[in-house]
């Protein structure tokens, strides 16, 4: 009996080794993988079948093939010989296609290809995880940045509030020392020194002012040719009142002329009259002020309504200051020796100050 050589071929689905026997040529291999059970057919070519030079006769062919009939698990596969395969048939319904080096190259590319896959999916599972990395980290840089934004806007809105805030409050604080400035100008007018210092046409003025700051509305008339009024003024109740302004010293006195030339412009102007001086009236000023809607008001009378106007008596050389940082406001002598500090914020402002007037 000749020698049978055996080939080694590999299944290409489990890469299980399966031995067998090299078929004579012109025959066609069916094998069957006994790690995963596939079966193929194997045609060899004329190169693998040269690669053996046996040619047995029919019956060692037949005990050849009955003998490997029925293989065990893990054991030699059966084998069976097909007769000479039609060279028309299409090679996709034969199973694995090609020769026996078709074969060992096949299963050497599906091993290759099984390679590449895998490293593949580890390059394409590192670049998903470099990828998830970096928009990680550009999310956190953008909510970093997002959140410096948001502060940084709330501080700017912070400051842009305080900043308002001290506008008004300086704007406030200005505003008050004006007005305290004008209330303790109006004070110093309770000194009869004070409003003979004042021109004819400032005096009218002041004396306006206290009117208004009775209650009356007061308009002024012009100051030249007025034919004996200097205002005209309507108290609460709408009656209509005609005011002259005499700027005389303290020593000189209102005569009964003076008197007459006002009460003329009365019945011109079918109202009552005040008349108003810084020096006193004489003592025929009464007799003809009476049964009339006349009256009468001296230096004396003239500096107790600018005290009870104004509420001077109590108040004269004292001021209120606010403070323009944190709007705290207090009460201060006029020329006071030490520079106003504010008790909340410590602030030093000497500009708001009123030394003198």
């Amino acid at each position: 009996m000749a020698t049978v050589d055996t080939v080694t071929l590999t299944c290409w689905r489990c890469a299980a080794d399966i031995s067998t026997t090299v078929p004579p040529a012109g025959t066609r291999l069916s094998l069957a993988c006994p790690g995963c059970g596939h079966a193929f057919f194997y045609p060899f070519s004329d190169h693998a079948s040269s690669t053996s030079t046996i040619d047995p006769s029919a019956s060692e062919r037949e005990n050849t093939v009955s003998a490997s009939a029925s293989p065990a698990r893990n054991e030699t596969p059966s084998v069976q010989y097909d007769p000479q395969p039609n060279p028309k048939e299409d090679n996709s319904t034969r199973g694995w296609q090609g020769d026996a080096h078709h074969e060992v190259d096949g299963h050497g590319c599906a091993t290759a290809k099984q390679a590449f896959k895998n490293k593949i999916g580890l390059w394409i599972a590192a670049l998903w995880k470099w990828i998830s990395s970096c928009i990680s980290s550009v999310r956190s840089s953008v909510s970093a940045w997002q959140m410096r934004r948001r502060a940084r806007i709330a501080f700017q809105e912070e400051q842009s509030a305080l900043e308002q805030k001290r506008i008004v409050l300086r704007h406030a604080a200005r505003a008050l020392r004006a007005s305290e400035i004008a209330r303790l100008r109006t004070a110093s007018l309770s000194h009869a020194d004070t409003l003979l210092a004042l021109t004819p046409r400032e005096f009218e003025t002041a004396v306006c002012s206290l009117y208004r700051q009775l209650g009356y509305t007061v308009k002024q008339t012009p100051f030249s040719n007025d034919r004996g009024r200097d205002a005209i003024a309507f108290d609460s109740h709408g009656s209509k009142y005609v005011i002259e302004c005499k700027r005389y010293a303290a020593d000189r006195a209102v005569g009964r002329r003076d008197l007459q030339i006002f009460f003329a412009a009365m019945i011109e102007e079918d109202a009552k009259g005040i008349f108003v001086t810084t020096g006193r009236f004489a003592s025929t000023a009464p007799e003809f002020a009476e049964g009339k809607e006349l009256t009468l008001v001296d230096g004396k009378r003239l500096r107790g309504l600018f005290a009870r106007a104004y509420c001077l008596d109590s108040d004269r050389g004292i001021y209120e200051v606010m403070c323009p940082d944190c709007g705290r406001t207090w009460r201060r002598r006029v020329r006071a020796s030490n520079p106003p500090v504010c008790e909340e914020c410590s602030g030093t402002f000497e500009e708001f100050t009123i030394t003198a007037l």
